[in-house]
């Protein structure tokens, strides 16, 4: 056996020893080679660094104990650069710095230049990350000649591989591919193939995309993946998804960017790399700052900031900084965006980092902007702007030349066009969507101003046509809406432009109305997701990771706090505090939960894309798709034709479609005889916003007013309860029908004489499509000379022309699940449930007093009539979270993306079900929305609160005419007129609808 052998054997049979034992060998058998035995271990400990850095932690500590029992400084340089290997491959730099040091000075003391040299190649990249730049160059020129001397061509291209990465921090993309490059050639002209030059592959990679090569980039990432993922480097492969997920970011593709930087965090996670892990979060933030999930994106970027302090990495710090700054921007907080910019800005300039000064100087401008200040802001992204020049940063350039084109001036039209197809000319096809979309917003407005209008609308349409592919590319529903929430002004734009034409195309306003609503929804009923995600039966228990049970611990926590807030709010004025402070409790529950829900649905969504369709999983890596969409990913699905809808209509059938805008108003009517644009009033949307917040005030009054009903209705007739201003029966009819009347036919005159002045068709059956306040407005009860509308026709909603005109493959069974949850406050229910049970002779019924969501959605999954009867809570402030209370706690708007109906008709007899908000655009969130998106055809829900004697008086007519054809339109119109005959308040009548995805 060789000495080389000897020692490497003696070697591993230390790591085989516990720390007790290991000094106690070392007591009791010297050693003699202390050195070559400390050398030994580091190359055992290499095989861990990029597999388990942690094993290769605890060898070194094995490395350093054989050197305290040995005066040999070669033996302690060998255990302290194993330790400081180690720890940078861990993140933990501050720490790695500390071992280089120590290792320096043992190495000289020795006089052993040649693994001096190598040493330094080392250090200069932990230096280089905790930006102290200026050792970094000295560190540098000494490392190149030790290296030189010694004739050791592999660490000169490790060294080169460095300096590549110290370019790259400075955001000098072309300068670190040349050293990246030049380390490659090295590293060939070797034979070399090691986790080295892996790494320096994956620099490369995301080097190439900052020179706008992103198709080589990920081309690169994909097969890096696959050898990682072959060779079992662990730590490389998650630094090719890391690197990937942000060149799929840039190029708009959410769902790849997302799904590869949730596997990214996780495995850096589990294995503790602090510093990895703070830049994946950083990059997962700007990934939601993207699709405007601000509120989700603060929190990672704070969490990345505290890890980057903890390691006291400067520069990756002010990139948190920075990163904070333009998300407090984009939430409106100035203050707190101009003190984390100024701070960035700082830390930039002490590293002589030029564009991300600039990137902060564009911040800057923007909120001098905010402030009212122009002529400051135009001034400090003029400077910015001729940075980003200077420096070749396109995508940042873009984004200042957008901003100042926003900015009034006494440019020419003319200037801003050339200036904006200048811009576009020079931007990669595939890459910065966004500011692409931006650019083309500007171009269209230079036209617009030009009096160009057709090529002011084809810069329009190109700019949405790029957003509505990135929205497709979102993952879940709720970022697709997020998204597109502050960009659907462009719609407007098109359709602004159409009405300015002397013959206004009736096809192109339709196809720009349909494309402008309910998009995610569509998508919803297209593609439901493969997988559910919530409740205990979900995969929150399914899956035995902390995620899962975070889940099943935060979903409990929410439903004990609404039910806390709920009781707590009935009570005295101390209570109603205290319910006020819990309510802030809930929020912060509630954004938790459903950012914990979007990771993991993101998640889902990487690996559902990677299926294949027998259903299993494919082999291949995370970066398999990167080079581009394949069909299923391209243009969205435009609006049908209006001959297929034209087609889709019977005689007696119309669909009417409004579109409500500032500054414009119009309405297409439909029939099988064609097809007709009608302008309504320019003011409209805000004139019927003033009368919907009246007629809003109504419905509240109405219900005070039955409230105080029933309590005097158990007063006694005489004595202490008397006379206390308790109104009788008719009361509230006379009171308040006069105002509710009169608000009904101003709406009417706004929204359908206009139409029938014009020539509108009288059809038997009319199917809405409302837009933006409409989706407010009981069309049933707008009130004409002829009468209510409702007496005239039947009624029905629906989002969209697409989603109506969608076909089904099967007809929903005739079986009914009827649910209800009695209260104290809701004693009729039990009454309604028996009632619907016998009214539906011939159907299989299952009942339940006391469902849970868990038997909610199983049955419902098999049921063609769904009846819920409970307490029901509108939330505007947070949407998403509407609920209706069942046995085991709320079940959510968000808990419906898990349910799967058969194209059931849905009946909710709960106050405000129907009801809806809209946090952006035209993607309305509500209990109707939800459960149209899991499947049901028809959902007929309530307007507004409801008065349980008059809802149980119109579902007993409901399902009376319901039970024997299943047309919920027409069975709720005629127990609308039946009970109008009763109660002719629309408060009783008219607080149902009819909101479906088919006809």
């Amino acid at each position: 056996m060789t000495d080389g052998s000897r020692t490497a054997r003696r070697a591993r049979e230390l790591m085989a020893l516990t720390s007790v034992a290991l000094r106690e060998d070392l007591i009791a058998r010297p050693l003699v080679d202390s050195a070559g035995v400390a050398a030994a271990l580091r190359q055992e400990a290499s095989l861990h660094y990029l597999v388990d850095a942690a094993e290769a932690r605890r060898i070194a500590g094995v490395a350093l104990q054989v050197a305290a029992q040995s005066t040999d400084p070669v033996a302690r340089g060998w255990a302290e650069r194993t330790l400081a290997e180690a720890l940078l491959f861990s993140g933990r730099m501050r720490e790695a710095d500390g071992a280089y040091a120590r290792a320096v000075v043992a190495w000289k003391e020795a006089g052993t230049h040649a693994l001096l040299g190598q040493l330094l190649v080392g250090r200069i990249h932990v230096l280089t990350l905790l930006g102290r730049m200026d050792e970094v160059h000295a560190t540098a020129r000494e490392a190149q000649n030790l290296l030189a001397a010694a004739g050791d061509r592999t660490y000169l291209a490790k060294l080169a591989m460095n300096l590549g990465s110290l370019h790259f921090q400075r955001d000098e993309p072309a300068e670190a591919l040349a050293q990246y490059e030049r380390a490659a050639d090295l590293f060939a002209q070797l034979g070399v193939r090691d986790q080295s030059v892996i790494g320096l592959e994956v620099n490369r990679a995301v080097a190439l995309t900052q020179i706008d090569r992103d198709e080589e980039a990920l081309r690169l990432f994909t097969s890096l993946s696959r050898e990682c993922g072959r060779r079992g480097f662990g730590l490389l492969q998650a630094q090719v998804w890391m690197n990937a997920a942000y060149v799929h970011a840039l190029r708009g593709d959410s769902d790849l960017a997302l799904a590869q930087s949730v596997r990214a965090t996780a495995y850096f996670r589990e294995t503790g790399h602090p510093a990895f892990l703070g830049n994946c979060l950083i990059n997962h933030a700007e990934m939601y700052q993207q699709l405007n999930l601000h509120r989700d994106a603060l929190p990672l970027v704070q969490e990345a900031a505290g890890l980057f302090d903890s390691e006291d990495l400067r520069y990756d710090r002010a990139l948190a900084l920075a990163q904070s700054a333009w998300i407090h921007l984009e939430m409106g907080e100035l203050s707190a965006a101009l003190q984390a910019g100024r701070e960035a800005m700082r830390l930039f300039r002490g590293e002589k980092n030029l564009s991300r000064a600039a990137v902060m100087r564009l911040l800057q401008a923007e909120v001098l902007l905010c402030q009212g200040e122009r002529s400051r802001g135009r001034r400090q992204a003029r400077t910015a702007l001729q940075a980003f020049r200077h420096l070749g940063l396109l995508r940042w350039e873009a984004a200042a030349s957008v901003f100042l084109a926003q900015i009034p001036s006494k440019r020419s039209p003319r200037a801003r066009i050339a200036a904006m197809e200048e811009l576009l000319a020079r931007i990669p096809k595939r890459l910065y969507p966004i500011q692409t979309s931006a650019a083309l917003e500007q171009l269209g407005r230079g036209y617009e101003e030009a009096d160009a209008p057709r090529e002011a609308g084809r810069a329009y349409a190109r700019a949405v046509n790029r957003l509505e592919g990135m929205r497709l590319r979102a993952p879940t529903e709720d970022s697709k809406i997020a998204f597109l929430s502050d960009k659907t002004h462009l719609y407007d734009h098109l359709l602004r432009l159409e009405l300015a034409r002397p013959r206004p195309s009736v096809q192109r306003l339709f196809a720009w109305m349909e494309r402008a609503r309910a998009q995610s929804l569509w998508d919803r009923i297209r593609h439901p997701a493969s997988e559910p995600l919530d409740g205990e039966e979900g995969p929150f228990a399914a899956r035995p990771s902390p995620a899962a049970q975070k889940g099943v611990a935060l979903r409990r926590r929410l439903s004990w706090l609404h039910a806390r807030v709920s009781r707590l709010e009935l009570g005295t004025p101390a209570d109603r505090q205290r319910a006020d402070d819990l309510r802030r409790d809930l929020r912060r529950a509630e954004e938790e939960w459903t950012c914990l829900r979007r990771t993991l649905r993101e998640g889902q969504q990487g690996g559902a894309s990677r299926r294949r369709p027998g259903g299993r999983a494919a082999a291949s890596s995370p970066t398999d798709s990167a080079a581009g969409p394949g069909p299923a990913r391209g243009m969205p699905d435009l609006a049908p034709s209006l001959r297929s809808l034209i087609g889709a209509l019977d005689d007696q059938q119309g669909f009417l479609s409004y579109h409500i805008a500032e500054g414009f108003s119009l309405a297409i009517a439909v029939t099988a005889a064609g097809a007709q644009s009608y302008r309504l009033a320019d003011d409209l949307s805000q004139r019927l916003s003033e009368l919907r917040r009246g007629l809003d005030f109504q419905w509240a009054a109405m219900a005070v007013a039955s409230t105080r009903e029933r309590e005097g209705q158990r007063r006694p007739a005489s004595g202490a309860g008397a006379g206390r201003g308790y109104p009788g029966p008719a009361a509230p009819h006379e009171l308040f029908q006069t105002a509710t009347t009169s608000i009904l036919h101003q709406m009417y005159e706004l929204l359908w004489q206009p139409l029938v002045d014009a020539g509108l068709p009288d059809c038997r059956r009319w199917v809405i499509s409302p837009h933006g306040v409409l989706h407010q407005v009981p069309v049933g009860a707008l009130l004409g000379p002829a009468g209510y509308l409702s007496e005239r026709c039947e009624l029905g909603i629906c989002p969209s022309a697409r989603v109506w005109c969608r076909t089904h493959g099967r007809r929903a069974p005739k079986r009914a699940f009827l649910a209800g949850v009695p209260t104290p406050d809701l004693p009729a229910i039990e009454a309604e449930i028996e009632m619907t049970r016998e009214l539906l002779s011939g159907w299989s019924v299952t009942t339940d007093m006391a469902p849970t969501r868990a038997t909610l959605r199983r049955e419902a999954a098999r049921a063609g009539l769904v009846h819920l009867a409970a307490h029901g809570a509108l939330r505007t402030d947070n949407p998403a979270f509407s609920s209706i209370q069942l046995q085991d706690g709320p079940l959510y708007v968000h808990d419906l993306s898990d349910f799967r109906l058969p194209g059931s008709t849905v009946v909710l007899t709960a106050c405000s079900s129907g009801r809806g908000v809209a946090p952006g655009g035209d993607e309305w969130i509500g209990l109707a929305r939800g459960f149209l998106s899991a499947g049901a055809r028809h959902v007929v829900a309530s307007l507004w609160p409801i008065h349980d004697a008059a809802t149980q008086e119109l579902m007993g007519r409901f399902y009376a005419e319901f039970a024997g054809h299943a047309d919920p339109t027409r069975a709720l119109t005629e127990a609308m007129r039946g009970t109008r005959a009763s109660r002719p308040h629309p408060w009783h009548w008219a607080s149902f609808a009819v909101l479906s995805t088919a006809g």
